[in-house]
This record gives structure tokens, C-alpha cells and sequence, in this order.
């Protein structure tokens, strides 16, 4: 089941970086591992643009 479930979230990633972070070993790379490996991915990129742009503001709540 893991192993399905590994190959299944391979193949829908579109990302050719992400899918090179895949070739790792079987043994290695469970499906756990597998579905962090995107999300660490996508907080770096926030983090990264972020840095350049600075942090997206966040509107504060009107108190009426």
C-alpha cells in the first residue's frame, strides 16, 4: 500500500526538480518521505520569495 501510494504522488507531481528529489532508493523513500519532500519545497519557495518581495501583508480585521 505505501509503495502505491509513493508511485502515485510521483507521478502526479509535474515539477522535474521535485521529480529528481525522487530518485532515491525504495527503502529509503516511503510515502511520508515522499509527500514532505513537496511541501519543504513549497515553504522554501514562500520563504524565498518572500525574502525578495518581503511578507505578504495581511489586512487587518475592521472592528465595526
Amino acid at each position: 500500500m505505501d509503495e502505491a501510494l509513493r508511485t502515485l504522488l510521483i507521478c502526479s507531481v509535474n515539477y522535474e526538480a521535485v521529480k529528481a528529489l525522487f530518485k532515491m532508493k525504495a527503502d529509503e523513500l516511503g510515502f511520508t518521505t515522499a509527500l514532505q519532500i513537496p511541501i519543504h519545497k513549497e515553504d522554501a519557495a514562500k520563504v524565498a520569495k518572500e525574502a525578495v518581495y518581503g511578507p505578504k501583508s495581511v489586512p487587518a480585521l475592521a472592528i465595526a
